[in-house]
């Protein structure tokens, strides 16, 4: 069977599948009911309108980079740039007897922290469906620190203080 008419049989099906389900959507019991009109935009007739609030800061200890509430302290969340920006201003700033090498692509980045010639300590800053294991397993091969960060992983604030902190010990500062 050819591609062309798999495709015409699927769409014979969900238009027939589709028809159904209007039909019994419309008319369930077989009562003859005038169709109510729907607002645009994904609300019922009835419903209630989402209310937003703002997002609730909260104190935290300092290396309490998780929860449900963004901390009131500096994070990658209310930095104004991007999440790769952030990492990189950090390392910068707080790491300059280092010299660092970073590497982005799209939804990732990698920071090497040398000291002198020698690698240091390796960063990886990953998105949270990422299964990117070679830099870590290369790093264990070479007895080189490894560390992970997440940018997108709900939760996860990656405060200032728990960054550096963090980075600090990997590096045994």
């Amino acid at each position: 069977m050819s591609i062309i008419s798999k495709l015409f049989k699927k769409k014979a099906v969900d238009s027939l599948f589709n028809e159904l389900s209007n039909a019994l959507n419309q008319n369930p019991k077989g009562e003859n009911k005038p169709e109510q009109p729907q607002p645009s935009g994904g609300m019922t007739i009835g419903s209630t309108v989402p209310h937003y609030e703002a997002p609730v800061l909260e104190e935290t200890i300092p290396g309490n980079s998780w929860g449900p509430t963004m901390p009131k302290e500096p994070n990658q969340f209310n930095y104004n740039g991007s999440w790769f920006d952030y990492f990189n201003e950090i390392f910068r700033a707080e790491f300059a007897d280092f010299r660092i090498v970073s590497d982005r692509k799209e939804k990732t980045a990698t920071f090497l922290f040398y000291r002198g010639e020698q690698l240091a300590l390796a960063v990886e800053i990953l998105h949270q469906a990422s299964a990117a294991q070679k830099l870590r397993r290369d790093c264990r091969a070479n007895g080189t620190p490894y560390l992970r960060y997440y940018h997108d992983h709900e939760g996860w604030w990656n405060t200032r203080a728990y960054v550096v902190e963090r980075t600090r010990a990997a590096l045994g500062n």
